[in-house]
C-alpha cells in the first residue's frame, strides 16, 4: 500500500508546530542513537586493535614475522598498519594513531602488502591450525 505525502497545506498553526516538535524531537533522537552507535564502534575498534597488537607480539615469540608500518596515504588518524606473516599468509590491520604507542617492541615492517582482501585476512586465520605437539598436549573433549 503506497504511502500519500502529507498535505501540510491544510495544517493549522498549531498543527504545524506540534509536527515541527515532533519531527525535531526523533530528529534528536535519531542524533542520539546514532552517537551511541559510534561510542560502540569506537570501543570495539579499540578492542580490536589491542588483540591485534597482541596478536603480533605473541607471532614474534612464535618466530613468524609481523611488525608496523605507516601508511602516510591513508585516512588521517589510521595512518599504521600492523602485519602478522601467519603460517597460512599475510594479515594486516589498520590501527588508529592513538593505538600506535601499544605497538612499542614491534619491529618495523619491511615486507609489502600481499594485495589480501578483509575476506582471504580472516579465512587464513581460520585455516590457523595448532601445533601438533599442543594439540596432542590438550584434546578437545567436545570433538
Amino acid at each position: 500500500m503506497e504511502q500519500q505525502p502529507l498535505d501540510l497545506t491544510s495544517l493549522g498553526r498549531s498543527d504545524l508546530l506540534i509536527l515541527l516538535e515532533k519531527v525535531v524531537s526523533e530528529n534528536e533522537r535519531a542524533n542520539t542513537l546514532a552517537s551511541e552507535a559510534q561510542v560502540a564502534i569506537q570501543a570495539a575498534y579499540v578492542e580490536r586493535n589491542a588483540c591485534v597488537i597482541a596478536m603480533a607480539k605473541m607471532a614474534l615469540t612464535l618466530g613468524w614475522g609481523a611488525g608496523v608500518k605507516r601508511d602516510r596515504e591513508a585516512e588521517e588518524g589510521f595512518q599504521f598498519i600492523v602485519y602478522i606473516d601467519f603460517p597460512t599468509g599475510q594479515g594486516s590491520w589498520h590501527i588508529t594513531d592513538a593505538d600506535f604507542p601499544a605497538t612499542r617492541g614491534l619491529p618495523v615492517y619491511e615486507k609489502p602488502w600481499d594485495g589480501h582482501t578483509t575476506h582471504s585476512k580472516y579465512e587464513r586465520l581460520k585455516a590457523l591450525e595448532a601445533p601438533k605437539n599442543l594439540q596432542a598436549q590438550h584434546p578437545r573433549s567436545n570433538e
